[in-house]
């Protein structure tokens, strides 16, 4: 689905047009992938100057990193009419098929399905292997205890994690219009969009088709037969 919008419907730009088309996957993925890299540069430098010793630190570190999220794939695209710094720099748009405004409650439904889902999963993955090596190891021993199980379900928590990711992107894939089941949803669509000089759009609707114009091939004016015969 393509449609033809004046820019001024979009960021007020008066003196051109926009093509909306139906983008490459590989054009998405490294809007995501941009955007995931920039939401992970604050959790990168904290990690390495304030590492998790205890329950605190941990906290902090998880805060730090869930408020993070929040602020790059949330707060910030709803003051950019849905659209993260990814999206913007490669052209895309999240629009709704019915026209109407992109909603925060639109943008934090999304978020949740694709990022907030899978960082809780591994947090819950954590916490219980935590909670479980404390428990089993509150005796004080010198030999670690369960450290086969706990590795075992710290990999089921990767596995899951993967998982859910293909999941996304398979139904993205398999999907006519490319759409995750949450932005079908929705009726939300991400479109790659196209600027077309509004003047080189001008000159090709006012310029008519050659068998509209008077001088057309075949068309002969009776007026000029009747004078060749008259003159004979």
């Amino acid at each position: 689905m393509s449609k033809l919008n004046t820019q001024e419907n979009f960021d007020n730009i008066s003196n051109s047009l926009q093509e909306w088309n139906k983008p490459h996957l590989g054009r998405v993925f490294f809007a995501r992938l941009f955007d995931t890299i920039l939401a992970s540069i604050p959790m990168i430098i904290l990690i390495a100057l304030y590492r998790a010793s205890n329950w605190q630190s941990a906290l902090i570190i998880t805060s730090v990193n869930l408020t993070t999220l929040f602020l790059c794939f949330v707060l910030l695209p709803y003051f950019l009419k849905g659209n993260t710094l990814g999206k913007l720099m490669l052209n895309l748009r999240l629009v709704k098929k019915d026209d109407s405004k992109v909603t925060f409650w639109n943008i934090l439904a999304r978020e949740i399905y694709y990022v907030f889902i899978p960082v809780f999963i591994q947090l819950i993955s954590q916490i219980l292997i935590i909670v479980i090596f404390v428990k089993l190891n509150s005796d004080n021993s010198d030999e670690l205890k369960g450290k086969e199980p706990l590795t075992l379900l710290q990999n089921l928590s990767y596995l899951l994690y993967t998982c859910w990711y293909l999941y996304i992107c398979l139904t993205i894939a398999l999907q006519k219009e490319n759409q995750s089941s949450i932005d079908h949803k929705m009726k939300l669509w991400v479109r790659h969009v196209v600027k077309i000089d509004a003047n080189l759009v001008k000159v090709k609707e006012e310029k008519p088709h050659v068998h509209l114009k008077e001088n057309r091939p075949g068309l002969i004016d009776i007026e000029q037969i009747d004078e060749l015969f008259e003159d004979e």
